[in-house]
């Protein structure tokens, strides 16, 4: 009968630590279904408690996957990142294909304009005939995730790397 007891009291301790875990991840920032299960799963919680955990943030509504999906593509655009790497970000954090999709596709309708402003912003003298400039200028596109496609009508073909045989190849994640 203490026995019982006791693995009854370590399942609830589980579950309290469980979601007390949850909930102050979920606290620093909105937390994708994937995250939050691995988190729990590297503190060695049981299957269960995992699944429990996960089941009761479902109803309660902390976790909503569609919402991390709103919040990385408004930080993307505000910090100027391009689609393609809007959507590795998303497709790292563990979210479905289809919900990567969709934003990578939302992202994409502002690309040239958030590319433009950038642009304009980090090189306010232009280009000229300095090469390295408009080289430079590519770098920072491609490197913000920027489709080739974006980089050439704002840079040319030139600046753009016409010559590459992926103009998406060499996205640079840096968060």
């Amino acid at each position: 009968m203490a026995r019982r007891r006791e693995e009854s009291e370590d399942s609830t301790d589980d579950a309290k630590r469980g979601l007390q875990l949850a909930m102050r991840a979920l606290a620093r920032r909105p937390r994708t279904t994937t995250e939050i299960e691995a988190l729990l799963r590297e503190r060695a919680l049981p299957g269960e408690v995992v699944a429990a955990t996960l089941e009761r943030l479902r109803e309660r509504a902390y976790l909503d996957d569609g919402a991390v999906v709103e919040a990385v593509v408004r930080d993307g655009e505000r910090r100027h990142i391009g689609s393609v790497r809007i959507a590795q970000v998303l497709a790292r954090r563990g979210l479905s294909d289809a919900l990567v999709e969709r934003a990578r596709a939302e992202s994409a309708e502002g690309d040239l304009e958030r590319a433009r402003r950038l642009v304009a912003r980090r090189f306010r003298l232009g280009f000229g005939e300095d090469s390295r400039r408009l080289a430079r200028a590519a770098r920072l596109l491609r490197s913000r995730g920027y489709p080739g496609a974006v980089v050439r009508a704002i840079l040319g073909d030139e600046a753009a790397g016409e010559g590459d045989a992926d103009p998406d190849a060499g996205v640079v994640l840096n968060d």
